[in-house]
This record gives C-alpha cells, sequence and structure tokens, in this order.
C-alpha cells in the first residue's frame, strides 16, 4: 500500500442521501466474509496522532513534546516499510497498552538494526503518551470517531455497500479473501502505512476529520479495493491481476500509478453511478487527487466507463487500457490540456 498524504481541506456537507442511480447496480448477493466491517481503536487514533504531531512545528503539541521527537527520530532511521508495519499491526492487534509494548521486544533476527530502534522509539513513544491521551485527549477524540463511525461508517456504509462491493467485486472479478475487512477511522489526515493484516484479519486506516459522509464512503472503498487486490488468494484471475500481466512491458511506475489512479478513479464513479448520481467524487474537488490522474482520464472515462455500463467485456477493457500504456522507455503521453477531470 502506498504512503499517501490526504487533504484536510473538504468541508463538511450535509449526510448521505441516495438516488436513482443506485437502481443501475447488480444484484448479486455478497458473501458475509466480503462485507467490510468496522470499529474504533483509539491505539490507533494515539498512534497516527504522534505522526501527525512529528510533521509539525515543534511546539505545536506541547503535550507530547518527548513522543513526537521520538517519531521524528524513528523517520530518521526507518528504511524498511516493515518497521511501520510493526508498529501498526502492534495498535490493531492491541488488546492493552502492555501487550502493545512487548511488540518492541520481538522483532524480526532479519530487520536492519536502525529499523529496530526506529520500532522501539515509536513503541516507547506510544506507551510513554497512553496515560496522558487516556485521560486528556482521548475521551473528546473517542466521542468525535465514535460519532463518524455510527452516523457513516455503520448506518450509512451498512445501506450502501452491498450495492457498491458486489459491483467492485463483479467489475474486478475479485476472489473473496480468506479474512474478513476491517476499517478504522482516524481524525487527522497523514503519512501512514494504511493497511495490514493481523490474527483479527486484514484492515485499512482512513482519515475521516472534516470530510462528508460520501467522501469518507469513497476513501473506504479506495482502500478497500487494495487490500482485495494486494489480497488475492492463489490462482486469482482479478481484473488488475491480468491487466497487470497485459501491460508487463509498460514503465514500472507508469504502469504503478496507472493501477493506483485506475482504483481511486473507480471508487468515486461507483459511488457516482450506483448511489448518487450528484456526488463529486475527489477526482472532481481535490486537486490533489486530480493531477496524478490526469493523464489516464481518457483511458478511465472511455474503456473503463464502457466497461462499466457493460458495453465492452473484461477481455476488451483490459486490452484497450494495455494499449494505452507506453513500453517502458517510450515518450509519455501528453497530459489533456483541457485540465478536465470528470466526466
Amino acid at each position: 500500500m502506498k504512503f499517501l498524504l490526504r487533504s484536510l481541506l473538504i468541508p463538511m456537507a450535509a449526510a448521505l442521501c441516495l438516488s436513482d442511480a443506485r437502481a443501475q447496480a447488480g444484484g448479486k448477493s455478497l458473501p458475509p466474509i466480503a462485507r467490510v466491517k468496522s470499529g474504533v481503536n483509539l491505539f490507533i487514533e494515539l498512534h497516527n496522532h504522534l505522526l501527525f504531531a512529528s510533521h509539525q512545528a515543534e511546539d505545536t503539541f506541547p503535550e507530547y513534546r518527548t513522543e513526537a521527537k521520538a517519531y521524528r527520530e524513528a523517520h530518521e532511521l526507518m528504511k524498511d516499510p516493515a518497521a511501520m508495519q510493526i508498529v501498526t499491526n502492534a495498535c490493531i492487534a492491541g488488546p492493552d497498552i502492555a501487550t502493545i509494548g512487548k511488540a518492541a521486544t520481538n522483532l524480526p533476527a532479519g530487520m536492519a538494526a536502525p529499523d529496530q530502534e526506529a520500532v522501539r522509539k515509536m513503541i516507547g513513544a506510544i506507551v510513554s503518551a497512553w496515560p496522558r491521551f487516556k485521560q486528556q485527549d482521548g475521551p473528546d477524540r473517542n466521542r468525535s470517531l465514535q460519532m463518524i463511525w455510527s452516523r457513516v461508517l455503520v448506518k450509512s456504509w451498512g445501506q450502501v455497500q452491498d450495492r457498491l462491493l458486489t459491483t467492485l467485486y463483479d467489475k474486478f472479478a475479485f476472489e473473496p479473501l480468506d479474512k474478513p475487512i476491517t476499517v478504522y477511522p482516524v481524525l487527522e489526515a497523514n503519512e501512514l502505512g494504511a493497511s495490514g493484516v493481523t490474527d483479527k484479519g486484514y484492515y485499512t486506516i482512513i482519515p475521516v476529520m472534516k470530510a462528508p459522509g460520501f467522501v469518507v464512503i469513497e476513501e473506504l472503498l479506495h482502500e478497500v479495493t487494495h487490500v482485495i487486490d494486494e489480497h488475492q488468494p492463489p490462482g486469482s484471475r482479478s481484473l488488475l491481476i491480468r491487466l497487470r500481466q497485459a501491460g508487463g512491458r509498460a514503465d514500472p511506475e507508469t504502469l504503478d500509478a496507472f493501477m493506483h489512479g485506475l482504483i481511486a478513479w473507480n471508487a468515486g464513479e461507483l459511488i457516482r453511478r450506483f448511489v448518487n448520481a450528484d456526488y463529486k467524487p475527489l477526482y472532481d474537488i481535490s486537486p490533489d487527487v486530480a493531477e496524478p490522474l490526469v493523464p489516464y482520464l481518457p483511458t478511465y472515462q472511455g474503456p473503463w466507463v464502457g466497461y462499466l455500463e457493460g458495453k465492452i467485456s473484461a477481455d476488451e477493457v483490459i486490452k484497450g487500457m494495455a494499449a494505452s500504456l507506453k513500453p517502458a522507455g517510450a515518450a509519455p503521453a501528453a497530459a489533456p490540456k483541457t485540465g478536465k477531470t470528470g466526466s
């Protein structure tokens, strides 16, 4: 999963509402294990807050000055993404601060010493900050997270997940995973390895502060697509696996950007098509989201839309999209001059 810096500049909006566009969604049933769960985890919220604090001016959060400093030092040491994954997994798994603290004492033998030290610094900072966080900031953050969780991730997502996920599984030809996926909201947008797997199952983390309900659901669908894609069982012939194979001669960075862009663009488009026809996806309202997609919009809005509308087959959409990817070493295609980001 890519690290992603998300914008906090999206204003609050009205509650979710459904439109006639939802009638277009397929009527297939969703396997129980494919239903996405959600929950509030204050250990993850603290970890995320310390990450956020570590990217701010030194005295922005004086009550966590020592812990933010430890996180900054850990950033300098950390080279292996597995180190951050250990910290995040420990917070997800819990179930208490003592157990999380023990995660720093049993690190992989093959992990480089600086990465091990980075894990110890972060875990130590979480353990150090937890008593203050639990007493001072935790109750208010918990109330905010519980409110968003109950209104958006339970009630609103519960109303739309069947039509969105059945369409997602159908169009991407995904196989269900062996464990459920749980989504955990956090308040601040951040640079964070946003998914993983523990004994509890797969998880992903999404920022929710100042984001209207449909944006939260678009982010959820985006990140859940990544989780399903990255953990397809052996033998899966998902559309994304086939597309990577068909585009294998393309520059790897270009192929990665194209695939990530397709997942991001599709998440907003599914909501607009199958839940609320008036919804403006993130690629229409956020320059940060739109900019990386611009070179690929003709493909998303051409072959991929044709596929979503049932006008072309999976084989045809793979062929059409792969043809748009230049072989490694070829000059990149010019971006559209209009700057339009939506259909």
